[in-house]
């Protein structure tokens, strides 16, 4: 038989350990609530809690005060943030109010908040005003809901101040988007039609998948991002030259992170605008260690040693904007559009070439940039490591850009149909198939600039007197060397082009030199970096067979 006596000792202590069970739940699982706050800020403004409630929270009302204390110990507030759990907080209407502007965040609450982990933080919309010189602008915010936000590491972080040491894990994101109106700083109020600049984006959203910390695939999507600028603004001026009114874009990317083979790859990013078209990006690294993900500042730094390159895949979709841009650059060099966009694909089927070394692939590739200028549908342009991943550390010790190049397999695919006939009187576009010729001897009448007039160099000799007054001959070839003849003494050296510019460097020279081309007519003049200019006479080809 079971007894349900118990002695005296025994049921006191029992009694005793109820009531202090019973005394303590509700610091274990209670509801507790403060008196709506304000709080002074530094810059002399205010921020006002209009509620300030923990749910099923292990607090006392005094550590829930105390969080909320801007004069309480720092140390302190971070020990009750780390344990606090609550199964809600909620802080109402956040007022931040000061000097000619105020941000209002409506409905602002957390769920399922553990010990710096909090399952959901939303709001349900949010108002921005303020004021300035230039006018009065604001802001509304539609809705915002973040899920799986894991802040335990960077409260980890502070309690040391090294806040580059902890990193901050987000599940999902979902924005609703904004739409406002700001002034522009650079136009005036009383402008005609006003210098507010209206800004607007659909939505925005951020999804994240982890092995523990490390995040193994990411995507993120900004939807329809409209900035219309004040009609007398600068970009409006640009833009209208362009034949748009307004910007509208969006951007994707996706992410996979390979734990066993340590790769990482952005599978897509991809920038779209209304009316122009778009720019994809993919690209591979590896040597991707998962250190570099979770571990602090030095271990990370350390990690990034290791990383190497892959490869690179660039795709342009052409929506417009390259007509856009061609009609733009043409009239500001009083040309018409069809002969520069000819100028412009020769450039392109000569230049690349050259810069690529002059292989094959590289004349491909040059051909395939030059069908894209002439008839812009699409062009893909991939870049992979010649033998195997290269070291991001060994690319960049090489130092010479072109260094990096030559260990890269580059090649271009264009993706558009067949150039239309050109219209009567219009200049006829290079095809797609091999790379333009080089420039004849004597160039096309009127003045060469940057570019132009380094196409009508390459591939081509010219002649006349150095820097010591002899009489010499130098052919520039399209794989980037130079070869100089002085004094019966042909010596050897390589070219790049750097901007506009073109470099020269001899194995005797401590240091390359860069020159300025303009090109009339037959005659190059080359200027080095401080203006000091001698005239050359051009030849087609390797004139003296160097």
């Amino acid at each position: 038989m079971i007894s349900l006596y118990a002695p005296p000792s025994r049921g006191l202590r029992a009694l005793a350990l109820a009531l202090l069970l019973g005394a303590s739940a509700p610091a274990l699982a209670q509801t507790v609530s403060l008196d709506p706050l304000t709080i002074a800020t530094p810059e002399g403004g205010a921020l006002t809690l209009s509620k300030v409630e923990a749910t099923d929270t292990n607090l006392t009302r005094d550590e829930l005060a105390k969080l909320f204390n801007k004069d309480a110990p720092a140390a302190e507030k971070r020990a009750i943030a780390k344990k606090a759990k609550a199964a809600r907080l909620s802080l109402g209407d956040v007022v931040s109010e000061a000097k000619d502007q105020r941000f209002v965040v409506k409905g602002l609450e957390a769920r399922g908040v553990d010990s710096g982990r909090i399952a959901r933080l939303s709001f349900t919309g949010a108002e921005s005003t303020f004021r300035n010189e230039q006018g009065d602008g604001k802001l509304a915010i539609n809705g915002l809901t973040v899920d799986g936000l894991d802040l335990s590491h960077l409260m980890a972080a502070a309690e040391t101040g090294q806040f580059a040491d902890g990193a901050l894990k987000i599940d999902r994101i979902a924005f609703d988007g904004f739409e406002g109106s700001v002034p522009d700083s650079k136009t005036p109020k009383d402008a005609a039609g006003g210098n507010l600049t209206r800004v607007k984006l659909g939505s925005m959203s951020l999804d994240a998948s982890y092995a523990g910390d490390i995040p193994t695939k990411t995507a993120f999507a900004l939807r329809s991002l409209v900035i219309q600028p004040a009609p007398a603004s600068e970009l409006a001026t640009s833009l209208k030259g362009a034949g748009l009114s307004q910007l509208e874009m969006g951007m994707t990317f996706s992410g996979t992170y390979d734990t066993a083979a340590k790769t990482y790859s952005a599978d897509d990013i991809t920038l779209s605008l209304a009316q122009l078209g778009s720019v994809g990006l993919k690209a591979e690294l590896a040597g991707v260690e998962p250190v570099l993900f979770t571990g602090d500042k030095a271990q990370r730094t350390a990690a990034a040693m290791s990383l190497a390159f892959s490869g690179l895949t660039v795709r342009v979709v052409n929506g417009g904007g390259v007509e856009k841009a061609l009609a733009f650059a043409a009239a500001s060099q009083n040309k018409s559009m069809a002969a520069f966009q000819a100028e412009t694909a020769g450039m392109a089927g000569q230049i690349i070439p050259a810069l690529l070394g002059g292989t094959a692939s590289a004349a491909s590739t040059g051909a395939a940039v030059a069908a894209f200028v002439s008839n812009p549908k699409s062009l893909t342009v991939t870049a992979k490591p010649k033998a195997g991943p290269l070291s991001l550390v060994e690319a960049a010790a090489l130092g010479d850009p072109m260094a990096v190049v030559q260990r890269l397999a580059i090649t271009a695919v264009s993706e558009g149909a067949a150039a239309p006939a050109p219209k009567a009187g219009a200049a006829a576009a290079p095809s797609a198939a091999p790379a333009p010729k080089v420039a004849q001897a004597a160039p096309a009448a009127g003045k060469l600039t940057g570019l132009a007039a380094l196409n009508a160099v390459i591939g081509n000799t010219v002649s006349g007197k150095n820097a010591d007054g002899d009489a010499g001959v130098w052919f520039y070839d399209k794989k980037g060397a130079v070869k100089q003849l002085v004094d019966d003494e042909i010596t050897v050296g390589k070219w790049a082009i750097k901007g506009e510019k073109i470099c020269e460097e001899y194995p005797e020279d401590d240091e390359e030199t860069c020159y300025t081309v303009d090109v009339s007519g037959n005659v190059a003049t080359f200027a080095d970096e401080d203006g000091n200019g001698r005239r050359y006479t051009i030849a087609a080809g390797n004139a003296k067979n160097l």
